[in-house]
C-alpha cells in the first residue's frame, strides 16, 4: 500500500487537473500564484478548494503575493456554486492571507463580470482595493507565455 502524501493535497496527488491553484514564480520581492477553476476538475467542492490553497500557500512566508485569477470559461456551472464562491473568498479575506497584495483578474468571462459587478458593494472596501482588471492584457500574454512553457 502507498504511503498518503504529506504536506500535498492528496486529490492532486492522484490526478494531476483536480485543482488548479499553484506558485508560478517567485521573486526576491513577492510570490505569485495562479487560479483557473475552468481547469479544475473538482470546481464544486469547496471542502477541498480551501485544503488545496491552504496547503499550497506557504503561511510562513512573510512575502507580499499576488493571485492571478484567470476567469477565462467560468460558466453557468461554476454559477450554481455559491459555497465555492464563498469558502475562497473568506479565506483569501481571512487573516491567514495578510499577505496578499492583489488580485489580479484576467480573461473576465460575462458571467464573471455580472456576479463581480451584483457583490462588488457587499466586498470590504479593503479587499476591493486589491482587485486589479486586466484590461490591457499585461498579465494574460506573461500568464500564457508561462503556461505554453509549462506545457
Amino acid at each position: 500500500m502507498e504511503p498518503e502524501p504529506k504536506n500535498v493535497c492528496k486529490q492532486c496527488y492522484y490526478e494531476l487537473n483536480a485543482h488548479s491553484f499553484c506558485l508560478i514564480s517567485e521573486t526576491k520581492y513577492e510570490k505569485y500564484y495562479y487560479y483557473c477553476s475552468v481547469d479544475e476538475k473538482y470546481y464544486y467542492d469547496a471542502d477541498s478548494i480551501e485544503n488545496h490553497i491552504l496547503l499550497e500557500i506557504d503561511r510562513n512566508c512573510t512575502k507580499p503575493w499576488i493571485l492571478i485569477f484567470d476567469s477565462s470559461g467560468y460558466g453557468l456551472k461554476h454559477l450554481w456554486h455559491q459555497r465555492v464562491r464563498k469558502t475562497v473568498y473568506n479565506l483569501l479575506n481571512s487573516s491567514l492571507f495578510l499577505n496578499l497584495k492583489n488580485i489580479v483578474i484576467i480573461n473576465p468571462s460575462l458571467i464573471f463580470n455580472s456576479i463581480l459587478r451584483v457583490n462588488w458593494y457587499f466586498i470590504p472596501i479593503e479587499f476591493r482595493n486589491k482587485i486589479i482588471h486586466d484590461n490591457h492584457k499585461h498579465f494574460s500574454n506573461m500568464i500564457q507565455m508561462v503556461l505554453t512553457e509549462v506545457h
